[in-house]
C-alpha cells in the first residue's frame, strides 16, 4: 500500500476528505484488495465491532465521516486522479489505540494518530505517501495537537505492499518522527511506536 522510497512527484496534491470527494476515495479503494473490505475502519472500531461489520457497513461508516471535523483523513491526487489516502486524526477517534495490548496508548496528551495509508498500485514510489504524511502533520499542527504518532512496520526485507498499510519505519524517521516505544507482539516480534512533537 505504500512506497518505501522513490522520487517526489511535484504533481501530487493533498486535500481533506469531504462528502464531494468520497466517490474519488471509493474509486481509489477499488484499486486495492483489503481496502474494498475494511474501508479504513479497523482502528475506528473495537475488535468485536470490526469483526461483526460487513464491507458494506464499513463503507457506510466511513462515508458518514466525510464531513467530520477534523477530517477523517486526507486524499492525494496525482495527474488529477485519486492516488492515495491517509487516515489521521485525534487519537480519541481510534478506539483500537489503547483498547488493545498490541496498540497501547503511551501518551496521555490529546495527540493525533496516523493509522493507515493506501497508495494506488500505479502511483507508488512517486512521493504520494510522503505528501500524505506531510499533510497529516500539518493538519495536526493546525489543530493544536501537541504531537502526532504512528505505529509503523519495521520491515526486515522485501514486503508485500499491502502489509505496509501502517507505513514503513523509514518514512516516519525521514519526516522527523522518533521512536518512543516498542511493544512485544507474540511470537517474539515487536511493534514500534513513533512520535513527532509539534508544540
Amino acid at each position: 500500500m505504500l512506497e518505501p522510497g522513490g522520487n517526489v512527484d511535484l504533481g501530487v496534491t493533498v486535500v481533506r476528505l469531504a462528502p464531494d470527494r468520497f466517490d474519488d476515495l471509493a474509486a481509489l479503494f477499488r484499486t486495492g484488495t483489503e481496502t474494498r473490505w475494511c474501508w479504513c475502519m479497523y482502528f475506528r472500531r473495537t475488535a468485536r465491532e470490526f469483526s461483526a461489520a460487513s464491507a458494506a457497513e464499513n463503507r457506510v461508516a466511513l462515508e458518514g465521516l466525510g464531513a467530520a471535523e477534523p477530517a477523517a483523513g486526507y486524499l492525494a491526487y496525482r495527474a488529477g486522479a485519486p492516488a492515495g489516502w491517509v487516515s489521521a486524526g485525534p487519537i480519541e477517534g481510534y478506539p483500537r489505540i489503547g483498547g488493545s495490548r498490541f496498540y497501547p496508548r503511551t501518551d496521555p496528551r490529546p495527540v493525533w494518530s496516523i493509522v493507515c495509508f493506501f497508495v494506488a498500485p500505479g502511483d507508488r514510489r512517486r512521493g504520494v505517501a510522503r505528501a500524505l504524511l506531510e499533510a497529516a502533520v500539518g493538519a495536526a499542527r493546525a489543530a493544536g495537537a501537541p504531537a502526532i504518532e504512528a505505529y509503523p512496520i519495521e520491515a526486515a526485507g522485501p514486503r508485500n505492499p499491502s502489509s505496509l498499510y501502517r507505513g514503513p519505519l523509514p518514512l516516519y524517521l525521514r519526516a522527523g518522527f522518533a521512536e518512543v516505544a516498542r511493544v512485544p507482539v507474540p511470537p517474539g516480534a515487536t511493534r514500534v511506536i513513533v512520535r513527532r512533537e509539534l508544540a
